[in-house]
Order: C-alpha cells, then structure tokens, then sequence
C-alpha cells in the first residue's frame, strides 16, 4: 500500500480504479501540471494489461515492500510521482504499439518486438509520417528501458507476465547510457566551492528572514475598510501620520517603479517634487481612504490642498525609502568583517525576487549535497517550503 500526503477532507485513489487522480496530492511540484497528476491506465488500448501497469507504478514507488525488495533487479530507491507518470506515458506507448503488432499477452513478447518498437521509437515523424529526426538518446533509452524494467518486476504481476526466463536484453543505448561523457563537465573546484558558500549563506542567514518578511507582505495585502471621515477629520489624520514621520525620522514610502509609470501616464511631472511619494501608501498609513489621492491633494482647489505645505516639509526632511524592510535584523557578513543589516529597504517586487533567489540557493545546496536529480529536488524544496509554511 502507498500512503500519499493528501489535502485535509481528501482520499488516496483506490487500486481498483483505472483512472488514479493524483490532484489532491500535497508536495508536488507547481511546474507539474495538474493534467499530468491524472493517471490514466484505461489508455492502454489492452484492458487485461491495466492491472499489470498499476503493479509496476507501486512497485517503483514502494522498493521497501516485502515482494520488492527481494527482487534481484529491482530499484532500491522510490521513484517520484513525476517520474511514475513519465513511465506510465512510456509504458502506454508501448503497449499500444505491441496491440497494433497483434500481440495480446506478454508472454508473446519476444525481443524481436523490443527491438522493432526502439527503432520505431528512434525516429520523429511528422502526422504525415515523413521522417523529422532522430530521437533523443533520452527518448531511446526509455523506450528500451521501460519494456525491460517489465521483466525486472515479472515476478510480482498477478495477471501477465513475460515468459519464464525472458527480460529484453540491453542494446548499445542501454549499455554505453552509463558510460558515456557527460556533455557538460562538472563545475570546477574554483568556480563550485564560491558558489556552494553562496548558497549556503543564502539559506543560513538570509533564508529565515526572506520567510518572514514574505508572509508580512502577503499579509499586507488585505487592509480593513476606511471609515467614513469628515473633510476636517481626513486633514487631521493625514497631518498626524506626517508628523510622526517626522518625529520618528521615518521615510515616507517610494513609489515604485511601476507607480512611477502609471504617475507619467497620468499626466505627472517627473520634476514635480511628490513624484516619488507614495500618495497611495501615505492614504492607506494614516486610515483615510480614498481613490484618488493625487485629486484630493495636489491639483489646485483640491480638498487636501491644505495639506501640501506639511507633506512637502516633511518630504525635505525624512526623504523616501521603499517601505519593505526597512528595520532589518542585523546578521554576519559573508566575509566576517562585523555586521550588517541583512537587507536594505525593497519594494514589493524586489520581495519576490528575493524569495526566488533564495529558492534558487536552496536547490543549489539541495543538488550539491545530496546529489539528487532534478525532478527529485523540486519535490524535496517543495515539502521543505510547505513545512515552512512559505509559498
């Protein structure tokens, strides 16, 4: 029995069913389309082989079984779901190939059928059936390995199975697979020791502040309703948040450089001295609402016109800043030499980025130390970003 990690109120797919829809699973990478989450044995144009296509998937992602485990051939380590799901589009193709051959048992299959459908398969044709071009050396080797890893797991089908003592023996891409030089040679020692001490600087240092200051923007998102406010009360509260900044030597928030752009398009001056003034973050700051707060301050005869005057001193005295961590926790540099600020004020955009290098530091590190592949480290910094609480 596999046990997935399902969402809350959610169940695992019954062996029984032909159509095992893997959506609710949590820990799947987001690049993994939810299309491909379904898999769908009821392709295989052969029913009676259905059966066999769901015991190979289990026992690929249960190696530690008590009827895998003593297989002589078998894998030792789980293969992810991504990778079960390629199998089964591999396993699919053949199957319905050996069908369109007249073979209706596996234990009809002989190696001449292998080696026919790996030069089938070794070959791209157009709908037309003109020759394109040659196939991968990936898309060769999975066309001769899935048919083989059949007779690696004979043992356990309850319904077909090769003959006694066939497996499809391994050609040249199966055998020099293994052998041949990787077309991109490892990193240099110069050039990957820098970069491992990067990424893990990243993930000690950097990394926990990186997660909270995302789940405080995200919670920043949301903002209660601005009550209804007299034009008196308005100027007051515009005035109060002013001369706070003020008092506490606190920026007033930069606009963005997106909201500079929507500012020109609306007809500002760049030379205009509130041009890089978050009018709209100063409104949601001081709780007085309102749309448009370049109408209501700036414009000649407009209703906050009082305001200006205190708006513009304030401005020469405390400036601007981007409003994101702004009060940073001060931390270890790189180089050991004392201590700084473990970032300067973002912007909201600056925020994300920062997430996806992070992100990206941890698959470094992932890859580095352990040695997974890829598809296998995406699930692991998936899990490690769901336990953490992080998007």
């Amino acid at each position: 029995m596999v046990r997935l990690p399902v969402r809350l109120g959610c169940h695992s797919p019954l062996f029984e069913q032909n159509v095992w829809d893997l959506t609710m699973v949590d820990g799947i990478p987001r690049f993994f389309s939810p299309r491909r989450r379904i898999l769908d044995f009821t392709k295989i144009r052969n029913a009676r082989w259905w059966t066999v296509a769901k015991e190979y998937l289990l026992a690929l992602m249960t190696p530690e079984h008590e009827q895998v485990c003593v297989l002589a051939d078998a894998y030792r380590l789980p293969k992810t779901l991504i990778t079960c799901e390629q199998r089964l589009e591999w396993l699919t193709t053949s199957m319905n190939w050996l069908t369109e051959q007249g073979v209706s048992a596996l234990s009809e299959v002989t190696q001449g059928h292998c080696d026919r459908f790996l030069q089938h398969r070794s070959t791209i044709y157009d709908r037309d059936g003109n020759r394109l071009r040659d196939a991968s050396d990936d898309g060769r080797m999975m066309a001769e390995l899935v048919p083989r890893e059949l007779g690696y797991y004979g043992e356990l089908f309850s319904t077909h199975r090769y003959r006694d003592g066939f497996c499809p023996g391994a050609t040249t891409v199966i055998r020099t697979a293994g052998n041949t030089e990787n077309r991109t040679q490892p990193a240099r020692a110069e050039l990957q020791k820098p970069l491992l001490a990067a990424a893990l600087f990243l993930v000690q240092k950097v990394g926990p502040h990186v997660i909270a200051l995302q789940r405080e923007t995200e919670s920043h998102r949301t903002s209660p309703r601005a009550p209804v406010m007299l034009l008196a009360e308005r100027e007051e509260a515009l005035a109060r948040t002013l001369r706070r900044h003020a008092r506490n030597g606190e920026p007033l928030v930069q606009t963005s450089a997106e909201g500079l752009e929507y500012k020109i398009g609306k007809g500002w001056d760049p030379a205009d001295p509130l041009f890089h003034v978050s009018l709209k973050s100063l409104v949601k700051e001081s709780g007085t609402g309102g749309s448009d707060p370049r109408r209501h301050w700036v414009e000649p005869g407009g209703r906050w016109e009082p305001i200006l005057p205190l708006l513009e001193q304030t401005l020469a005295q405390v400036g601007v800043a981007p409003f994101w961590g702004r009060h940073a926790a001060v931390i270890d540099r790189a180089d050991g030499n004392g201590h700084v600020p473990w970032t300067l004020p973002l912007f909201a955009a600056d925020v994300r980025s920062l997430v996806g290098v992070v992100r990206t530091a941890c698959m470094i590190t992932i890859t580095a130390l352990s040695g997974m592949r890829h598809s296998e480290n995406e699930v692991e910094l998936h899990l490690m970003q769901h336990s953490a609480g992080s998007k």
